[in-house]
């Protein structure tokens, strides 16, 4: 089994609406507060119907992005983790743990809604917990806290194991109060509730002499106070919003409704700006702050992606720094205005959060089967940017990059990400509003429209350029008037179907590729290569970090590993790609699809510089079942060879 880290990582089962995720979000607070790097990933069905969830938390002495595939301690607030009750043939929880792990279970003879008729049955697994050694710990959560604060408290029995994980690790009771306090703080009742079954946790441990027989709580990671813990949706989010976003319009869907959710509670208006907010801020953050408040936007719910697409073109259109958020259906529908703003050169970013399909598929779960639909979705053939983070930190800074690279290139900008990183839980350093630059690329000002009139020049919106891109004008600009349909135009904009029209405008568009792969600013691959070069991985987005952790133990058995991280996947960094497999004896490309959609863009795209890629030698690790790939499966891919 792999452990590459000192690390524990915590699962708490239960069901949905049960308070399972705020269970494992307390924990991870009072794990940052002490210095220790926690990462949340949730695995829940996709319905309201309450069925079985799981989060899991995972903590270690160093910076971790990625769950791992066993449990050491697993929290059951009810049957769903010890049995598959709806015979679905689900992994069980407790069928992941590690030899000797921890078993908290809610021993109450009675629970309510929405745990009422799963209540706790051990002797259905009996047989694991005999064959891993676990040792269980049964606590009348539901039961005790009723009793003492009545049914209503029911949702806080899931404190009483934060009580028991804060004794039997030896976690500061005041960090632990203090965590409580910042959560429920604003309402007594809740607070009294929570704090009252922490306090009957420790208590319970206290009295039956329970001790880990062996896990230990990791040491600090150095993670300071000042440090935050935050989904990736709301990081970029919050990006957006630095790098001059105005204009939100979305439709709610998973893994995307985050960044809408975000954008409504944060969207600059009426002088008010909750973005990003933090007591202590340096005079250039509060200049920030300041300029912000003078500046407005709309953040809208439409009632479609077609037309959250169709108004993005609009508000676009006007000079309006636009965003929208979807996930893989959604962008189905939004065909149409991806490629209506590829030839009318209107710049806008969408958010593409990818989760499993085809159809509706696995809506809570992670994937990255959009990859190809991004690079070659929209009919007809106009230029895109694609980018892709792998965590909260790449997040925020490429949702403020994309902008940038919409203006100045003035085509749509897809920062395509997956529910592992916009619903996933990160650490991260604090963002630095001042680092944001604002580049609006060949925004026209009006001294040069006033000068073009005066020389009795048209002012030509698409004019031909030695690089592709064009001056712009927006509404509202004396003399910047122009034609702007989804039509084949000439350079004044007016329709124009002769041969000689559509090659020009052709190669026009198209020829703004080259300028972008030469752009300093384009999230560039990263590099981490090994002095001898015997393997090689190649990643984008989510995978990337479980990579990471592969590498090093996959190092410490003596196996020379590189890795490149493809963060801009359109236009594709070919020449970098092309020498880092032609470095390397054997390469395997990690991703989240069954197809090899990233390995398949490797070859399409290297092929013609010459670069060898037999089946021998470009190999895949893919997890497709939804669930976060770990580093596991890459140490396993590794050992296996690989699929073609």
């Amino acid at each position: 089994m792999l452990r590459a880290l000192n690390s524990l990582q915590f699962a708490f089962c239960g069901r949905a609406g049960d308070g399972s995720l705020t269970t494992g979000s307390t924990l991870a607070g009072i794990a940052k507060t002490l210095g220790v790097c926690p990462h949340i990933q949730r695995s829940v069905e996709s319905n309201i119907k309450t069925e079985p969830t799981e989060i899991l938390l995972r903590v270690a002495n160093e910076s971790i992005y990625s769950p791992s595939d066993f449990l050491d301690v697993v929290v059951v607030f009810d049957q769903s983790a010890v049995e598959d009750e709806e015979r679905e043939g689900r992994t069980l929880p407790i069928e992941r743990m590690r030899p000797g792990g921890i078993l908290i279970c809610d021993s109450s003879k009675r629970f309510e809604y929405p745990n009422n008729k799963h209540e706790i049955e051990l002797r259905v697994a009996k047989r694991i917990i005999e064959s891993l050694n676990l040792q269980v710990l049964g606590i009348p959560m539901a039961e005790t806290v009723t009793a003492r604060f009545g049914r209503d408290a029911y949702i806080s029995r899931n404190s009483v194991s934060i009580g028991v994980i804060a004794e039997l690790f030896g976690l500061p009771d005041e960090t632990c109060r203090v965590q409580f306090e910042k959560e429920h703080g604003s309402r007594k009742e809740a607070l009294e509730w929570n704090l009252g079954a922490y306090q009957f946790g420790r208590e319970y441990v206290r009295e039956k002499g329970w001790k880990p027989e062996k896990q230990k709580f990791p040491a600090s990671a150095g993670v300071r106070p000042e440090d935050q813990l935050v989904l990736g949706g709301d990081a970029i989010g919050a990006g957006a919003i630095m790098g001059g976003c105005r204009f939100y319009a979305g439709y709610p869907i998973t893994p995307a409704s985050e960044v809408l959710e975000y954008m409504v509670k944060n969207m600059p208006t009426d002088g008010v700006v909750a973005a990003l907010q933090r007591k202590s801020r340096t005079p250039e953050e509060k200049a920030v702050w300041e300029q912000l408040k003078v500046s407005y936007g709309a953040a809208i719910q439409e009632m479609s992606e077609v037309r959250a697409i169709n108004v993005l073109l609009g508000a676009a259109g006007v000079g309006v720094r636009a965003m929208t958020a979807t996930s893989g259906p959604g962008f189905a529908l939004m065909q149409e205005g991806y490629s209506a703003a590829g030839i009318s050169e209107t710049p806008f970013v969408i958010v593409l959060s990818q989760r499993g399909g085809p159809g509706t598929g696995l809506p809570t779960r992670t994937g990255q089967e959009d990859l190809l639909f991004a690079v070659f979705g929209g009919h007809g053939e106009f230029p895109r940017i694609i980018i892709s983070p792998r965590n909260a930190e790449e997040a925020f800074e490429f949702a403020t990059k994309a902008f940038n690279l919409a203006e100045k290139y003035q085509c749509p900008v897809v920062l395509l990400t997956e529910q592992a990183v916009a619903q996933g839980l990160f650490w991260s350093k604090p963002f630095d509003p001042t680092s944001v630059v604002i580049d609006r690329g060949k925004l026209i000002t009006p001294n040069v429209l006033d000068a073009l009139r005066v020389m009795e020049i048209p002012f030509e919106r698409y004019r031909i350029t030695e690089d592709g891109i064009s001056p712009r004008s927006v509404p509202g600009m004396r003399f910047g008037e122009h034609l702007n349909s989804t039509n084949e135009h000439d350079e004044i904009g007016k329709a124009n179907e002769s041969i000689r029209n559509r090659i020009a405008m052709t190669h026009k568009r198209m020829k703004k590729l080259e300028a972008v792969r030469r752009d300093e600013h384009l999230p560039h691959s990263i590099e981490l290569r090994d002095s001898k070069l015997e393997i090689g991985f190649i990643t984008f987005g989510f995978p990337t970090n479980a990579t990471l952790e592969a590498l090093e133990v996959l190092r410490a058995y003596g196996m020379r590993c590189s890795l490149l991280q493809v963060r801009t996947l359109w236009p594709f960094p070919k020449d970098r790609v092309g020498h880092f497999i032609e470095d390397h004896e054997k390469i395997y490309v990690v991703e989240q699809n069954v197809t090899g959609q990233l390995a398949r863009l490797i070859r399409m795209e290297t092929s013609p510089l010459g670069v060898k890629t037999p089946e021998a030698k470009l190999r895949g690790i893919r997890r497709y079942d939804g669930r976060p790939i770990t580093a596991e499966d890459i140490v396993r891919g590794v050992a296996e060879g690989g699929m073609p």
